[in-house]
C-alpha cells in the first residue's frame, strides 16, 4: 500500500478561521477529525465516518476531500451520493467552500451532475481549483 502523507490542505481554514455560523467547538472538533482521518490514510486505504445527526459529518468529509484533492500526490476525489441528495451536497459544498476554503480560482464545468440517462447514471465533471498559499 502506498504511504501517501496526507495533511490538511493549506487552503483549508476549518478550525483555523472561526466564523459565527458554526459553533467554535464544532469547528475545532471537525478540524481534529479531518486531521485524524488523514493520519489514518497513511496506514489504511479508507475509513468509515459515522456519528449522530448534526455532528458535521458532511463538513468533515468535505475537509478530507479538499485536502486530498489539493495534495500533490493524489488524483481527483469522487463523492457518490443518491440522486435525491445531489442538490443537498451541492449546497453543502458551496457553504463549506465559502466558509472554509481559501481559493485563488475555482472553475467547474458543471456544478451538479444530474441523474438520468442510461440506467440512471450520472455524468458531469469539475476541474480542480488552485489553492492559495
Amino acid at each position: 500500500m502506498s504511504r501517501v502523507r496526507f495533511a490538511p490542505a493549506e487552503a483549508l481554514l476549518l478550525g483555523r478561521k472561526l466564523n459565527d455560523r458554526v459553533a467554535e467547538a464544532d469547528q475545532r472538533r471537525q478540524r481534529t477529525e479531518v486531521e485524524e482521518i488523514l493520519r489514518r490514510f497513511r496506514e489504511q486505504p479508507g475509513v468509515i465516518l459515522a456519528d449522530e445527526v448534526g455532528m458535521g459529518k458532511t463538513f468533515v468529509a468535505l475537509g478530507v476531500a479538499v485536502s486530498v484533492a489539493l495534495s500533490e500526490a493524489s488524483g481527483p476525489v469522487i463523492v457518490m451520493a443518491p440522486p435525491a441528495l445531489l442538490t443537498k451536497w451541492a449546497g453543502d459544498l458551496k457553504a463549506f467552500a465559502e466558509l472554509y476554503v481559501r481559493m485563488r480560482r475555482c472553475v467547474t464545468s458543471r456544478s451538479v451532475p444530474r441523474a438520468g440517462g442510461a440506467g440512471g447514471r450520472s455524468s458531469g465533471s469539475a476541474s480542480r481549483g488552485t489553492a492559495s498559499t
